[in-house]
């Protein structure tokens, strides 16, 4: 797994490298200004996909950060050289009317809370 190559696969799972497809929009964030240069982007929407992520850190020996709204004004969500897992596609969100609040995954933002509401 810790062959480098343009996508990485390994049957639904993929990381984005700098030179792949769709790597430049991974890694833009909410403050334009900021331009991240991880190693790599890892889109996880399962624990599966984190956890393949994880096995592609300690195999090529990186750090990792962790997007998930992409709204960190100081973009400390990605940071150069690591494994940015991509949790901005994890926006379910559920009522449980009885308690009166509203568990939510990590990709959920602020807009998206609101109109949920």
């Amino acid at each position: 797994m810790g062959r480098i190559c343009k996508n990485f696969h390994c049957a639904k799972i993929i990381i984005r490298l700098p030179d792949s497809d769709g790597y430049r929009r991974a890694c833009t964030l909410f403050n334009s200004r900021l331009k991240p240069r991880p190693a790599a982007v890892k889109p996880c929407r399962t624990e599966d996909d984190v956890i393949a992520g994880i096995q592609w850190v300690r195999e090529n020996k990186k750090t990792i950060s962790i997007k998930s709204g992409g709204h960190c004004l100081e973009g400390y969500c990605m940071a150069d050289d690591s494994l940015s897992l991509d949790l901005s596609d994890t926006n379910a969100m559920s009522s449980i009317q009885r308690r009166k609040f509203s568990p939510s995954s990590p990709g959920r933002n602020c807009n998206r809370l609101i109109t949920f509401c």
